[in-house]
């Protein structure tokens, strides 16, 4: 499942984005546990509720949306991952590999196919 331009470009307010080989680059460079990418799945808010803020400050978009979240038993139980972890995890990333990140939990979420199948896809997990 390749990187679609779109949503980086909907993010980025020059409208430009990045190429899918930019995503690729960026996401392997990321390593997380199945735990983790099954819990940035659920967290993730809907990409209408994105704006210009997930591109000029995705690492903190991402950790505040974790830390918000844990707070919820749901998301603190589901998948078992340290939400603590995750998020200074997530607050550390370069804004453009959490722009990538995003975009490839976003595509896998929305696939037609087993979670764990999609996040190989998209290739957040081996």
């Amino acid at each position: 499942m390749p990187a679609v331009p779109g949503l980086t470009a909907s993010l980025d307010p020059d409208g430009i984005g990045m190429t899918p080989e930019e995503v690729n680059l960026y996401l392997a460079t990321i390593e997380l546990t199945s735990a983790q990418a099954r819990t940035l799945c659920d967290i993730i808010p809907p990409t209408d509720q994105m704006d210009s803020r997930w591109w000029y400050e995705a690492p903190t978009q991402l950790a505040d949306a974790i830390r918000a979240r844990a707070e919820e038993p749901h998301h603190a139980e589901r998948w078992g991952a340290d939400h603590a972890e995750l998020a200074a995890l997530c607050e550390n990333l370069p804004p453009a590999h959490a722009v990538a990140l995003v975009d490839a939990i976003v595509r896998a979420r929305t696939a037609h196919a087993d979670l764990d199948e999609a996040l190989r896809e998209v290739r957040l997990l081996t």
